[in-house]
């Protein structure tokens, strides 16, 4: 066996380290423990060599005939050429070491992979010097880890690692707006809708004075269409509140049984509702529902424009299989009938050209006329968790800044002020937590830079 013992390693300092079990420290040439001193023996019988390693790790080997059990490994650097009694003083971390115990010699050898899971829990106690699991349990401990990768170290570093393509599909009568899925943390151009490149806005003022919180509706307040309640052959709307001209009026929740032209069977008709400043609602039919649609988009833009001197409510799609649809008779509730509800004006949509982003949720505009995917070939969004032990992150850079930028979070905590200082470091300290991220944010600037920078406004 080799490279049982492992720590990291600070702006190239020497160490070394000692193995201790109940309390004596191995006699590394007799492969004995005993206590400290006996046969005048000096530090340097005790010491064993430590070799730096790619990523500011240091490994050794324990010595293969040590007797069998539980080991606290210290780790020290030496301020000289060789290891001196003064460098006790100089502890550089620790290590829980199951020698000989046949069950724990796999995790022994796994915590060698600084990539999953149960490796950057082993650094983690390292930086903290917490190796026991009375300090801190390994559940409570994933916990942390997960917390700090999921939700700070992802956040702070926004690698392509990080990058995932998503798509929304619309439809001809939703609302324009909708929610992102929790695991995004940022929407980045371009967004394209079918093969069409459209504006990514996050600045809400211009957005909506371009496009206008309202333009696309003459109410005040929605009348929120749906099925009939007395009648499940007619359109209810609730209380509302619409514009004609500059002055606003009222109406109370109605029903109002649809009129017009008999939709054919498995065909697509659209119907419009509107309403004067008397409050009476007509119902006007596309026109050319009589020999219906293929698409929702197409009966949609079969609907004529306002009629003069009135407000538009909004207007219901229906497609009917197996039967034709007779407005005021066939019920919208029928087995045979596929039926939507939108408030506002159908001119007013069309193939979205801009969006805007709001915490979650992403608005478009025009709203869609008919069915488009909007594509999303760069948003970034958190890491799954590291759910077992074998778990692994992007490479073992990664499972040290990970390690230790909790650490450094769960020293401040304890007061330990002087150590999280001396791990968080500078960016031209090797070794320290300032240091790895510097070079794994180097690595985001080299994606940036291999990248056209696509607008936004």
């Amino acid at each position: 066996m080799s490279d049982e013992l492992n720590n990291i390693g600070f702006d190239g300092e020497a160490q070394f380290a000692i193995a201790y079990l109940d309390g004596d420290p191995l006699y590394v040439a007799a492969e004995t423990i005993e206590t400290w001193g006996s046969g005048s023996r000096t530090i340097s019988d005790y010491f064993i060599a430590m070799t730096w390693m790619i990523g500011n790790n240091v490994w050794g080997d324990m010595p293969s005939g040590a007797p069998s059990g539980t080991y606290k490994i210290v780790y020290y650097y030496r301020a000289g050429a060789a290891p001196a009694l003064g460098d006790l003083a100089n502890v550089a971390g620790y290590q829980t070491l199951n020698w000989n115990i046949a069950i724990d010699q796999t995790a022994s050898a796994a915590s060698h992979l600084y990539d999953q899971l149960q490796g950057i829990r082993t650094q983690w106690r390292q930086f903290t010097g917490l190796s026991e699991a009375g300090d801190i349990s390994d559940t409570v401990l994933n916990i942390r880890i997960n917390d700090h990768y999921v939700n700070q170290f992802s956040k702070e570093v926004r690698t392509d690692n990080f990058q995932a393509d998503y798509t929304i599909d619309t439809t001809a009568v939703d609302t324009g707006s909708y929610s992102l899925p929790s695991n995004i943390i940022d929407v980045r151009g371009p967004v394209w809708v079918d093969r069409r490149e459209i504006e990514l806005c996050r600045d809400q003022e211009r957005f909506w004075a371009r496009y206008g919180i309202g333009a696309d509706q003459d109410y005040i307040t929605p009348p929120t269409l749906a099925i009939g309640t007395s009648s499940a052959a007619a359109v209810k709307n609730s209380a509302f509140s619409y514009q004609i001209g500059q002055y606003t009026y009222s109406k109370a929740a109605a029903e109002t049984a649809l009129a017009g032209d008999t939709i054919p069977d498995g065909k697509y008709g659209a119907y419009l509702l509107s309403i004067d400043e008397d409050g009476t609602i007509t119902v006007t039919d596309g026109a050319t529902n009589a020999t219906g649609w293929d698409t929702a988009a197409q009966a949609i833009n079969d609907l004529p424009g306002t009629p003069a001197d009135e407000a538009v409510m909004g207007y219901v799609v229906v497609y009917t299989s197996g039967a034709t649809f007779i407005p005021g008779t066939t019920l919208l509730s029928a087995a045979t009938v596929t039926d939507t509800y939108t408030d506002g004006r159908p001119d007013m949509r069309g193939m979205p050209e801009a969006c805007l982003v709001v915490g979650r949720t992403l608005i478009v505009r025009p709203k869609p006329m008919d069915i488009y995917r909007i594509t999303f070939p760069m948003l970034v969004k958190r890491p799954d968790e590291l759910s077992a032990d074998d778990s692994t992150v992007f490479n073992e850079e990664w499972g040290a800044a990970i390690a230790m930028g909790d650490a450094i979070a769960y020293l401040v905590l304890l007061g330990a002020d002087e150590k999280s200082e001396r791990l968080m470091g500078r960016p031209n300290k090797p070794g320290t937590y300032e240091y790895i991220m510097r070079s794994i944010k180097g690595e985001k600037v080299s994606q940036e830079q291999a990248r056209v920078v696509m607008r936004s406004w």
